[in-house]
């Protein structure tokens, strides 16, 4: 597959992943945990953009403190990937309005794949023919393309994206792209069972097409004070303590919302290529991998379990959450999986060097 020379891949890898502790730390965020075998979630995503593009066209940007725990992880294999290191995390649209400056200074006619490190695509050439023709799009249209995953249940954990126009008899949701009518916000169950049955909505996987001047041109009419920011001759040290609340926000709402809005037409993709977010331990399950390490069960089913070292044995119970670490041990209910961040906070409190 020949993907254009000119494809830049910006990889966002500055999360934290708080659902993932005791696996996740301070210092060891959730793109950088090996969760299903012995790969990172960023190696994984870097081994999957280094088979179409060059190392040099691969820009990640995390925080300042995770540069070297990141480049460690990838090894020399990787020493020409490009680091951009956020003095601070000031949410998606900062971080990807700077890696767009830091591309157009090395080419401006670049196209930008912008990406998160922590997904799972289970279908490799699904996910390559369809950023393929995101590209295309892009090009054709100078505007900005998303990829959307076509849905396979009444997700509530994710946002989704109408398209045009309806797919229910049509079945539109096969052609190569579509206008986007809206982007919405996580639904209630009966809606997203709606969105399910219409089969006018997709998925918001965060995957977003577009060449770099188009990019540019998108923030400067969503976002212009931040784009203004960027646009300076301050160095990013001294940007990031300037940008004001209401600029650190998610790209899809600052941006990729915003743009529909002022006129500029956006593009989607339709996928279906195994993408799942890996949001908590639970999405372990979902993609099959729901142990990790020396575990041994009797009459126990539908549990999630990992452990970094020693045996992990199972007796009469079912639909946990069981994670030995270092010198922590998580048990929590299945269904409690998203609160996980709550207990950290408590943690937090009382034995700050535990998270």
């Amino acid at each position: 597959m020949a993907f254009d020379p000119n494809l830049h891949i910006l990889i966002m890898a500055g999360g934290s992943g708080t659902r993932f502790w005791p696996r996740s730390r301070a210092q060891r965020p959730k793109q950088l945990l090996a969760l299903w075998d012995d790969k990172t979630l960023l190696q994984h995503t870097v081994d999957r953009f280094a088979q179409i593009v060059p190392l040099e066209n691969i820009w990640i940007v995390t925080n300042k403190n995770l540069v070297e725990p990141s480049q460690r992880t990838l090894g020399e294999r990787y020493r020409d990937v490009h680091y951009l290191g956020e003095p601070v995390g000031k949410n998606t649209a900062p971080c990807i309005l700077w890696g767009i400056h830091e591309i157009y200074k090395v080419q401006p006619q670049a196209v930008v794949g912008v990406m998160s490190a922590d997904s799972y695509i289970g279908d490799e050439d699904a996910f390559r023919s369809s950023l393929e023709v995101a590209v295309k799009k892009a090009k054709e249209a100078q505007s900005l393309v998303t990829l959307g995953v076509k849905p396979n249940r009444p997700e509530t954990g994710y946002g989704y994206i109408e398209v045009e126009r309806a797919t229910r008899n049509t079945g539109p949701l096969a052609s190569p792209a579509l206008p986007v009518r809206r982007f919405v916000e996580k639904p209630i169950l009966r809606t997203a069972v709606s969105y399910l049955e219409s089969g006018n909505y997709l998925w918001n996987a965060g995957m977003f097409i577009f060449e770099v001047q188009a990019g540019l041109s998108a923030f400067r009419k969503t976002m212009p004070g931040l784009a203004g920011l960027f646009e300076g001759a301050l160095h990013v040290e001294k940007i990031y303590p300037e940008i004001r609340k209401e600029d650190a926000v998610s790209v899809d709402y600052g941006v990729m919302e915003r743009a529909l809005d002022s006129g500029i037409p956006v593009y989607v993709v339709p996928t279906d290529c195994g993408w799942n977010d890996v949001g908590s331990f639970t999405a372990l399950e979902e993609i099959n991998c729901s142990t990790l390490g020396e575990v041994v069960s009797l009459d126990a089913a539908c549990n999630v379990v990992q452990t970094d070292s020693g045996m992990v044995a199972l007796l009469g119970v079912n639909d946990l959450v069981v994670v030995r670490d270092g010198d922590v041990v998580l048990v929590a209910s299945k269904d409690r999986a998203q609160d996980i961040k709550l207990l950290v906070e408590k943690v937090r409190l009382t034995r700050p060097e535990k998270v």
